[in-house]
């Protein structure tokens, strides 16, 4: 009996990782947020296990999970940067005057002033 109360959690948490993986792989950051309280329960429960009981398959889905999450994490910081650089009037051109000094080319920045 001990056996089917640790595969329990083992096999939750591995339809828990697949469904993670869809959200993931869809953008659905909706289905992250409410599966985290679960997936957080979960590892809790297999925390106790002793690392040689722990699946091999489990170990590999969270690693793909992982690596998928550190994907997503990447391409938001770039779309975060890219919005900015939107908002900034783009990346400056830098060149280099006739004497050889170095010089940014681009847009006047706006500026506000106030006279008092």
């Amino acid at each position: 009996m001990l056996g089917s109360a640790k595969a329990a959690p083992t096999e939750a948490l591995i339809d828990l990782l697949e469904r993670e993986r869809g959200a993931l792989l869809e953008g659905d950051f909706e289905v992250l947020a409410r599966i985290a309280g679960e997936k957080e329960r979960l590892l809790r429960a297999l925390g106790e296990a002793k690392p040689t009981d722990v699946p091999e398959s489990l170990r590999d889905l969270a690693a793909r999970n992982g690596e998928l999450l550190e994907a997503v994490q990447r391409g938001l910081k770039a779309g975060l940067q890219r919005i900015e650089a939107l908002q900034g009037g783009g990346t400056p051109l830098r060149s280099y005057d006739g004497s050889g000094s170095a010089a940014v080319i681009g847009p006047p920045r706006p500026s506000f002033r106030r006279d008092v």
